[in-house]
């Protein structure tokens, strides 16, 4: 259970500190007096989205740290990996004045979504949102496949369906390019002609580029190279005599000092590599006599792939890849029908995986709707609805899949949806929620769904926030038998403005608001006896209900069965 609950400087709520037992714990208060902002704190440290406008005026941080005493073993039953020292959790949200959160699970730094995976094995909060999502019908196949336990054969049904639908697609992409006109299609061969004529190589106009520069200032190269020959090996004072000279004289003063031979060898290094030089330099010009026609050559070639790039507004790497999506297009052209009859196997093969894994899921979601309605009927007996009739219709989906054979398409949710029926009171019609059920009895429906479904996979914690608007007299003493029901199996928080739900309760607490210095807290108090009875009887005739109040708060406390 969650034992005790602190919250700082969050909205109106500079400092609140809960302590909560088992049962059914009532929270009250009057109209604006900060009751749900107790859900929102515990919505908040079970992983909740956070925002600077939650913070106190005035507070750099706000902080939620949630106590909870679970069995050991509790998270390992669920397959999540969080051993419990002595089966105490301490869960802790810190919000910043940026909106940045921190959160701390056994004040260990974790992230907000190892909060909310944990928060979703810990509670569960109902409220008025989820009850117009109750109305809506796209959100009933959810529950039929939670109850059902069919969630792994979703997926499989998920899965076909998007292999089908990429099938598919490809198909109809290799028949739109078949449908195309007999002149579209001769402009694509005559696309692929022109750039395999033109043998288009990568790099091909960077080199060209570099060649035109050689040959057209040929002349000047050749002076160049010849100067720089004469100067090395062939003037009257070049390099390489002068170098062999040097090397003759340090050769003989050598004979006299050693250590003039190391010098010697560095001249002779150089001296050979000036020869060397010399030949490469020789063979350079002689590879540069003039070639008219090469130039020709070079400027018809970069002409030819300036006329192509001006032409496909591409450059010449993006021709490259132009001309393999051509020779695929064509290719795909000209392989026709053995292309096509493959993709249409392919189609079918993945149609019949799809129809095999919504087979399946339709008869598991047939087998789950009945129990379902029957189970959900069951708790509406025990909320004051004896006569009503709940049922699952299962109906094809809008769009789909067409398979043949089948009567209607297959979705990527499957082949049905789900919708909930009621038949509030014998001899009427039964209609979808949304067109027969009132706001009390969608209260009621909304209780027996998420009773039956926790069956499944309780957690410890179930909290509702005024699931009781709307309701009164005799349906609000059902609810608040049924709250009582369910916390004596788990922890019950509901925030109530019912006087007859909040007598059924194991604990009452009541939050209230104080003003003083200019700001307004909001604190929290643990009723008990006269003060309990007070409370109710506000809660029944308001503040100036006066005895006759008071004595119908002692009789709803005991036939509550509280002191």
């Amino acid at each position: 259970m969650l034992s005790e609950l602190w919250v700082n400087n969050l909205a109106v709520a500079e400092h609140l500190e809960v302590r909560l037992g088992p049962g059914l714990i009532a929270l009250t208060g009057e109209t604006g007096a900060g009751k749900s902002l107790v859900v929102g704190a515990l919505d908040l440290v079970l992983g909740a989205r956070a925002s600077s406008n939650l913070l106190r005026r005035g507070a750099k941080e706000a902080e939620v740290i949630a106590r909870f005493e679970l069995a050991p073993d509790h998270f390992a039953q669920r397959g999540l990996d969080l051993p419990l020292e002595d089966g105490v959790l301490v869960l802790k949200r810190v919000i910043g004045r940026d909106g940045r959160s921190r959160a701390y699970v056994n004040d260990r730094p974790a992230t907000v979504g190892r909060l909310r995976e944990l928060g979703a094995a810990l509670a569960d909060l109902h409220g008025q949102h989820e009850q117009q999502n109750l109305l809506r019908e796209e959100t009933h196949l959810h529950y039929l496949d939670a109850f059902g336990e069919a969630l792994p054969l979703l997926r499989s049904v998920e899965e076909a369906h998007r292999e089908t639908a990429a099938a598919a697609a490809e198909l109809e992409a290799f028949e739109e390019a078949r449908r195309r006109s007999g002149e579209e299609r001769e402009f694509l061969r005559f696309q692929l002609e022109e750039l395999e004529r033109a043998e288009l190589q990568e790099g091909e106009e960077e080199a060209l580029l570099a060649e035109r520069e050689r040959v057209s200032h040929g002349e000047r190269l050749v002076e160049a190279a010849e100067a720089a020959l004469d100067a090395l090996a062939e003037g009257e004072s070049n390099a390489v005599s002068l170098l062999h000279r040097a090397s003759l004289q340090l050769g003989k003063g050598a004979a006299h000092d050693a250590r003039l031979e190391r010098l010697r060898n560095q001249v002779d290094e150089s001296l050979v590599t000036a020869e060397e030089a010399a030949r490469e330099i020789t063979a350079y010009a002689a590879s540069l006599e003039p070639n008219p026609a090469r130039l020709e050559e070079l400027e018809t070639r970069l002409d030819l792939l300036s006329r192509l790039r001006r032409k496909y507004h591409r450059t010449v790497e993006a021709l490259l890849e132009r001309r393999e999506e051509l020779r695929t297009l064509v290719g795909e052209e000209e392989a026709g029908e053995e292309r096509r009859q493959g993709l249409q196997d392919a189609v079918e093969q993945a149609r019949g995986r799809l129809d095999e894994a919504a087979r399946g899921l339709s008869a598991a979601r047939s087998r789950a709707a009945a129990r379902f309605g029957r189970q959900v009927s069951r708790e509406l007996e025990g909320l004051g609805l004896a006569q009503a009739r709940f049922r699952v219709a299962l109906r094809p989906p809008r769009q789909g899949i067409e398979i043949p054979g089948r009567a209607g398409p297959v979705g990527p949710r499957g082949a049905e949806e789900a919708v909930f029926l009621l038949a509030p009171n014998p001899g009427e019609e039964e209609g979808p929620l949304e067109r027969i059920a009132s706001g009390g009895e969608v209260s009621r429906v909304m209780l027996a769904l998420k009773n039956t479904l926790r069956t499944i996979d309780p957690v410890p914690l179930v909290i509702f926030d005024e699931i009781d608007a709307g309701i009164g007299g005799v349906v609000a003493e059902a609810v608040g038998i049924r709250l009582a029901s369910i916390a004596a199996r788990r922890q019950v928080l509901v925030v109530t403005h019912l006087a007859v739900i909040a007598g059924r309760a194991d604990r009452h607490l009541l939050l209230r608001k104080r003003s003083g210095g200019g700001r307004t807290r909001v604190e929290i108090e643990s009723l008990e006896g006269e003060a309990r009875e007070e409370e109710l009887a506000r809660m029944l005739a308001g503040r100036g209900g006066g005895e006759a109040a008071r004595r119908t708060a002692r009789t709803i406390l005991a036939e509550g069965g509280r002191p």
